[in-house]
């Protein structure tokens, strides 16, 4: 077996050769152990990687079947599944009569598990197994009677978190229906009447532990309950979902922060790919619909990058990431042009938040098109207002103006699709006025 052992220990274990050479001082112990205690022991190391524990030595008492119907050397076995040990590798302390969960044996096995320690280190947990019907619960001293008034007595009863009240000798004197249900699911087989706090819980030195059990987590406060008794009050509260929501949370923003980077790359990748072809385009109407690709690809990567940051921002606040994406994109072709975001902060439906702003992306595009192609200097005000269920969006600039006649708007592919959004999507209408001061669109939208 000492063969076995290290092999086991060099194979799944992160332990040094002192700690090592610790455990296997263990080995001629073990059936000793078995035979003066008349039940199976085995030796369980935590895993290299800190979720399961390996079996690395066992043995059983002379002339008794085992509790198994094989060896369980080298077997891996989850935390969950035996509570005791799992206290025992966490707290560094005995945890005695424990049940087993999920055992490769056919009977219930009850457990008794010693931390083997090196250097103030628990490296390996030292198990006592017994089957259910053979167990005999420690015999615990009787705890000290503790006066506690009727009412106090009811309180504790309709309390959803376990409480054990600890005597001034810190043995659990009484306890309510959510302790011992609580304790019952753990696993525990002894009476808690007269256990010792220790054997549940190790404060050290705080009054709040964290500890896991049996795959759950818990948070246990110990408070004064009665100075003169020196009456002691622990409650237990199963933080288990919490934690889970936590955990969930956390791997949210893991994925919220890779799926930032993969759009925005992506996004990044499509607007090199038209500006290149643009570069390389001979045709001026195909150069021309490629810069406009890009726009688009920018105005989307903007938007998408607001409310990965933001969640759902507010409308003025992508319109301002999306203007100053524009800007520097588009400005230096067209001389000085400024554009300006004012009016209401609100926030509308996702998808009709994102036509509205693909519609004033639209809007601000014609402008900076048209509008100053005359002028070296100009201005593009977007503006919003809340009036409650109905929103209002215009977007005016100072530039030359155009002719609104029919054969414009059946020519103009570009306002075509802006009054089509606005009717399909948005169900408003686009009122647009235009003369040699400059243009003004407006349009509302109903939430």
């Amino acid at each position: 077996m000492k063969n076995m052992c290290r092999e086991l220990c060099e194979k799944y274990t992160s332990l040094g050769e002192e700690q090592i050479r610790e455990i296997m001082t263990w080995l001629d112990e073990l059936p000793k152990i078995a035979d003066s205690e008349d039940c199976n022991v085995y030796i369980d190391c935590m895993s290299f990687y800190g979720r399961s524990f390996v079996v690395v030595a066992e043995a059983q008492p002379k002339g008794k079947p085992s509790l198994y119907d094989r060896p369980i050397i080298g077997s891996i076995i989850k935390p969950y599944k035996e509570p005791a040990v799992e206290r025992a590798f966490a707290s560094g302390q005995p945890t005695v009569g424990v049940a087993g969960l999920e055992m490769p044996s056919a009977k219930r096995v009850v457990q008794s598990a010693y931390p083997i320690l090196f250097k103030d280190e628990v490296i390996a947990v030292l198990i006592y197994e017994k089957g259910l019907e053979e167990y005999n619960p420690a015999s615990a001293d009787e705890p000290e009677e503790v006066s506690l008034t009727p009412e106090i007595l009811s309180f504790l009863e309709e309390l959803t978190d376990a409480v054990l009240v600890l005597d001034r000798n810190g043995r659990v004197s009484c306890f309510n229906t959510a302790a011992r249900k609580l304790f019952r699911q753990l696993g525990y087989i002894d009476s808690l009447k007269g256990m010792g706090i220790e054997n549940i819980i190790s404060f050290k030195d705080s009054r709040i532990q964290e500890f896991s059990m049996s795959g759950r987590s818990f948070q246990a406060k110990k408070v004064l309950m009665d100075a003169k008794q020196g009456v002691e009050g622990v409650v237990i509260r199963d933080m288990t979902e919490l934690e889970k929501t936590r955990e969930s949370l956390k791997k949210s923003r893991l994925v919220k922060t890779e799926l930032r980077h993969s759009m925005k790359n992506g996004l990044r990748l499509l607007e090199f790919a038209d500006r290149k072809c643009a570069d390389r385009a001979k045709d001026e109407s195909a150069r021309s619909a490629y810069l406009d690709a890009v726009g688009r690809i920018g105005a989307l990567r903007a938007l998408t990058e607001v409310k990965l940051e933001n969640g759902e921002a507010s409308i003025k606040a992508a319109l301002e990431q999306i203007s100053r994406e524009m800007l520097t994109m588009l400005n230096g072709q067209r001389g000085r042009i400024d554009i300006l975001i004012e009016g209401d902060e609100f926030r509308l439906q996702g998808d009709i938040s994102n036509v509205v702003i693909l519609v004033i992306y639209e809007l601000i595009c014609n402008a900076l098109k048209y509008a100053f192609s005359e002028k070296p200097e100009g201005q593009i005000r977007v503006w919003m207002k809340d009036e409650g269920v109905l929103y209002t969006f215009g977007v005016e600039d100072n530039g030359c103006g155009f002719e609104l006649s029919p054969e414009v708007w059946e020519s103009s592919v570009g306002l075509g699709m802006i009054r089509s959004m606005v009717k399909d999507w948005l169900d408003g209408e686009l009122r647009i006025h235009s003369d040699e001061k400059g243009t003004k669109v407006v349009f509302e939208v109903i939430e």
